[in-house]
């Protein structure tokens, strides 16, 4: 019973490993470069928020013993691809703001985890 907890955990982490991965190079590449066509301003502080992010993970970090690593890598892998959703369905500037946190936040907090 123990070998297969074990077996899903391991599925389960490099399932969130290869997403987050994949999520990382169309981040740091693709939304850049996004970004700069839709909103030159989050584009040119992008860095800034990337800071504003590894923030926000470490605090999340916090909350492990109480939520569990799963749910916080199931956090990770939901936050970046809802991020990218928003940034290319919704036209509102707040929502580019917005979505540039959480996609960062949901890679920092992989990295760390």
């Amino acid at each position: 019973m123990e070998e297969r907890r074990d077996k899903r955990n391991i599925v389960y982490f490099i399932t969130s490993y290869v997403i987050n991965n994949l999520a990382s190079g169309v981040l740091y590449d693709t939304f850049v470069n996004y970004l700069q066509e839709a909103q030159t301003s989050i584009a040119t502080s992008f860095w800034a928020f990337y800071g504003y992010a590894t923030f926000i993970s470490a605090a999340l970090l916090l909350l492990v013993p109480k939520i569990g690593y799963k749910k916080l890598l199931l956090f990770c892998s939901l936050s970046t691809a809802c991020a990218f959703f928003g940034a290319v369905c919704m036209d509102f500037t707040w929502a580019l703001y917005i979505a540039t946190l959480l996609a960062l936040t949901g890679v920092q907090l992989h990295l760390l985890c």
